[in-house]
């Protein structure tokens, strides 16, 4: 019985050791160092898969990702060697890491998209700083689909996502905010982090039986509201639609209060 035990020991330790690392086929992107600067301090870092070239990067962004998109924008062949490896495995979603001066790795999240981007700097809120990051998930068609931002804290070593509460749920849903062409928002307490305003023009299915597709549209004006540590929804539907060339409304268009 010992030396089944130590055998499946031994079986472990190796597929441990041949596991791939987290960051096997990535490349980084940006890193920026949050501790002030300090070249000895620790750093925020995006990674994105290792195949996409900058100029494969530049048309992605904000736009389609799917290889014959990619193909198709930089004219060249599905079978060139560049595209036909974006093919299998497919395109990796992107990383966001926090490592240590040593290069170990603290925090690491996976998004659900290829392209991600951090703010530069944190953004005051109450009396800390909040970091952004932008995940594009833009697919060059879709009227919901586009930059999701997200906020989050750095506490002990790891993230912390915000979330928000709009007295309705049980509980805190993780806050995304989206730019798509149906969605806007913006940070109507700019440069701080304690107020966005969100405006979109979205299906109505008020009155709808089981099973019937809406025929009409609202206006979903929202308002998020950053106190004691969440961001509080509030919101107003007006009939009509919006779109990103309407131009974003007028701050009377948003609850107050």
């Amino acid at each position: 019985m010992r030396l089944l035990a130590l055998g499946l020991l031994a079986s472990l330790l190796t597929l441990a050791s041949c596991a791939p690392a987290p960051d096997a086929g990535y490349t980084l992107y940006q890193t920026i160092l949050i501790d002030h600067g300090s070249s000895d301090g620790r750093r925020l870092q995006v990674l994105e898969d290792e195949r996409l070239t900058p100029g494969m990067r530049r048309l992605m962004w904000g736009g389609p990702k799917a290889p014959l998109a990619i193909a198709s924008g930089l004219g060249i062949s599905l079978q060139d060697p560049t595209i036909a490896r974006l093919l299998d495995p497919p395109i990796r979603p992107a990383m966001l890491r926090l490592q240590d001066a040593s290069g170990k790795t603290l925090a690491l999240r996976h998004f659900d998209c290829p392209l991600a981007e951090l703010n530069e700097a944190p953004l005051p809120q109450g009396q800390t700083e909040v970091w952004a990051i932008g995940v594009d998930c833009h697919t060059g068609s879709g009227n919901y689909e586009g930059l999701v931002t997200r906020l989050f804290w750095i506490v002990n070593d790891q993230f912390e996502w915000q979330r928000y509460t709009d007295g309705k749920i049980d509980e805190p849903i993780e806050l995304t905010l989206l730019n798509s062409p149906k969605i806007a928002w913006h940070l109507s307490s700019a440069p701080r982090a304690e107020e966005v305003e969100e405006v979109s023009g979205i299906p109505d299915f008020t009155g709808l039986k089981p099973g019937q597709e809406p025929t009409k549209t609202v206006i979903d004006y929202v308002v998020y509201r950053f106190k004691d540590g969440l961001w509080h929804r509030t919101e107003r539907l007006m009939p009509g639609d919006w779109r990103q060339e309407d131009g974003f409304p007028a701050a009377g268009a948003f609850p107050r209060g």
